[in-house]
């Protein structure tokens, strides 16, 4: 019988060894190939599974609603698209290109005005449609507060009326029940002011109730401060600004009415209203000429000296005057 020597044994046993790890890693490389494969078998049924049910909601969802007219309601418009949609289990980053074609001119232009990464998000879109209609929180807000129950129609539909304008403005979808009461809380209050401080808090547009509180301390802040330093005097009024005036030479003529010319005075008897070619008081008969030129006030005037008398009789004609 023949032995084998331990050395050959251990040699033997080692290469056999070796042989099952080799044997056992390339049966484990096939095994992990084999998994990536049918992996990416599964998923690439999956995708076009999901392709075929994104199509198929695609196709519901457009069956569903009508196209959007210019007399439409913009919101109610959405709220029913969003209801199909979610019907339709249609997955939200579909529901900006599905609603495009169907929207009216003027929301359909928002697609063209936003980028591509924000026209692919529906809840951007909504926003800027409804900023651009006018529609916001203060707007829903206020519709609330103008509805009113009217006795000739039925009560479920205003009920429900009166129960979508409130979610509109609290949004419950979106709101915690801390922030709807915080909305509800800050419109309460803000109704409560004075309009001047009305106006002005709505200028700075707070957004929760506790900074419309922290604006209404500060106003009420500034306008004690300002009339505390009025009632001390320490206001000081300004002073005027030092009127410029032009040279004389720079001064624009001013539109001065011409003065009256002075009034006519006799060299004679030193009395208005004559000359001296006409003057009555003339002594020689031979320079008197009532046919030439005279002035009808002179004669006026004239007709009341004493002279005139004397010397009208011995004129011819004198009678007639």
């Amino acid at each position: 019988m023949e032995f084998i020597k331990p050395a050959k044994l251990q040699a033997g046993i080692s290469g056999n060894m070796e042989a099952a790890v080799k044997a056992l890693i390339e049966a484990n490389v096939q095994q992990r190939e084999t998994n990536q494969l049918l992996l990416q078998h599964v998923m690439a049924l999956q995708a076009a599974g999901a392709s075929h049910h994104v199509h198929d909601a695609r196709k519901a969802v457009r069956a569903a609603i009508p196209k959007m007219t210019p007399a439409d309601d913009v919101e109610t418009y959405l709220a029913v698209f969003e209801k199909v949609a979610v019907r339709e289990k249609l997955p939200c980053d579909q529901w900006a290109e599905v609603v495009a074609p169907f929207l009216a001119s003027g929301p359909q232009q928002v697609f063209f005005d936003l980028s591509d990464d924000q026209a692919a998000d529906y809840d951007t879109v909504k926003g800027e449609i409804l900023a651009r209609l006018g529609v916001n929180v203060l707007v829903r807000a206020q519709r609330v507060h103008q509805w009113d129950f009217k006795t000739t129609d039925p009560a479920r539909p205003q009920y429900y009326d009166l129960l979508h304008r409130l979610q509109k403005w609290l949004q419950p979808e979106l709101l915690s029940p801390t922030a709807m009461l915080d909305r509800l809380l800050a419109d309460i209050f803000w109704r409560a002011l004075p309009y001047p401080l009305q106006h002005w808090i709505g200028q700075v547009s707070p957004t929760n109730a506790l900074e419309m509180v922290d604006l209404v301390e500060r106003y009420e802040a500034t306008r004690n401060l300002q009339g505390s330093l009025a009632g001390k005097g320490s206001v000081k009024p300004r002073r005027p600004l030092p009127q410029f005036r032009r040279p004389a030479t720079e001064r624009p003529a001013r539109n001065i009415p011409p003065a009256s010319p002075p009034p006519v005075v006799c060299w004679r008897c030193q009395e208005p209203g004559h000359i001296r070619a006409d003057c009555p008081h003339r002594d020689e008969p031979m320079e008197v000429n009532y046919g030439g030129r005279h002035s009808l006030y002179a004669r006026r005037l004239c007709d009341r000296h004493p002279r005139d008398n004397r010397q009208s009789s011995s004129v011819p004609g004198a009678s007639r005057g």
